[in-house]
């Protein structure tokens, strides 16, 4: 959904599109997504994926460029004090592929840019949000201080998405993307983490619930007050307001 700016690339030869999952059967209870790390044995599904999205014209990606042994090799040489890879799966299919990756050099090590592409039939169910909330639980563990993104101004759904999980915009690059036949504006986005607490032991590099256990479920991270887009102005006046009227006169 986003532009995916240093997302892994692309497939063996021409890449089809993965097939759609199909539904719960009528009266079966819909099965929780899994958030987990993103393996080499993944990479064949992720290029797929990152495939169909691209075709949208929004990913940044050439579709044709992506190689499932050049994913591969990359995921598993990942390192995760410099970066991280996500998947969410359904019934063991991948569904959702986000990425985070730490600014190269000393100036802008403390940032890192993520980039995440939901399959076309899984919108809409909070996979987005989810690996955003995992890539914050990266940065926050490996004392990255900001996340930042770039995402296709025609991208209504990543454009929400962002705005949702409490990214703010912070400038539009003109014309900078070709999508939809034409050149388009990218809006870059950002959102400043907390500072890490002070603690006598080393940070570890990554939650331990997102080391690579393929059976780590969705709710292993929770979603904090702070995590929730914050509320509008005209909701803050309401009630400071009723909050006026509630007081007894001194």
């Amino acid at each position: 959904m986003g532009r995916g700016h240093g997302a892994p690339g692309p497939a063996d030869g021409r890449p089809t599109a993965p097939e759609p999952e199909r539904g719960p059967a009528a009266g079966s209870v819909h099965p929780l997504p899994q958030l987990r790390t993103a393996t080499a044995a993944d990479a064949a599904a992720i290029v797929r994926l990152l495939a169909t999205v691209a075709l949208e014209g929004m990913l940044g990606l050439e579709p044709a460029t992506l190689r499932v042994e050049d994913e591969a090799e990359r995921l598993a040489r990942l390192d995760l004090r410099q970066a991280c890879a996500l998947v969410v799966t359904v019934r063991g299919h991948v569904q959702a592929f986000g990425l985070a990756v730490r600014g190269a050099g000393a100036v802008i090590a403390h940032t890192a840019t993520v980039s995440v592409a939901v399959a076309p039939e899984s919108r809409r169910r909070g996979f987005g949000r989810l690996l955003l909330l995992g890539l914050r639980a990266w940065a926050e563990a490996a004392g990255v201080r900001k996340l930042c993104a770039g995402v296709c101004d025609r991208n209504e759904g990543a454009l929400a998405l962002f705005h949702g999980c409490g990214y703010a915009v912070e400038g539009v690059r003109r014309e900078q993307v070709l999508a939809g036949g034409g050149p388009a504006d990218e809006v870059l986005f950002g959102l400043a983490l907390p500072r890490p607490a002070a603690q006598d032991g080393p940070r570890a590099a990554g939650p331990a619930e997102l080391r690579g256990d393929p059976g780590a479920a969705a709710r292993v991270i929770p979603l904090r007050a702070q995590d929730r887009a914050p509320a509008s102005p005209g909701r803050r006046a309401g009630r400071r307001r009723k909050g006026r009227r509630g007081r007894r006169p001194r």
